[in-house]
């Protein structure tokens, strides 16, 4: 469990096209099904703005599953430490 909390999603919503690819390939590796309810990483859309927002669900287990088969750069998960030490070189 504390290994989950060491690890952080970084998105970049720019990358993102809104395919949905990590959602199957994530209940893909879970229960060996395409199918997007199943996937315990969902893409959120917010219309208005027109973005694609990558969100973790409370059953994700930070296996990486999602992005095997997505953009490259678009969403990965970061140990805590590499995000603080990335965003205070931008600061």
């Amino acid at each position: 469990m504390a290994e989950k909390l060491k690890k952080v999603l970084v998105f970049d919503s720019n990358k993102c096209t809104g395919c949905r690819t990590c959602e199957l390939t994530c209940s893909m590796g879970h229960f060996e099904e395409l199918n997007h309810r199943k996937s315990y990483f969902k893409i959120l859309k917010h219309k208005e703005r027109d973005l694609n927002i990558a969100a973790p669900g409370i059953k994700c287990d930070y296996c990486e599953e999602c992005i095997r088969w997505y953009l490259p750069g678009a969403i990965k998960f970061m140990a805590l430490e590499e995000v603080y030490v990335s965003s205070k070189d931008k600061i």
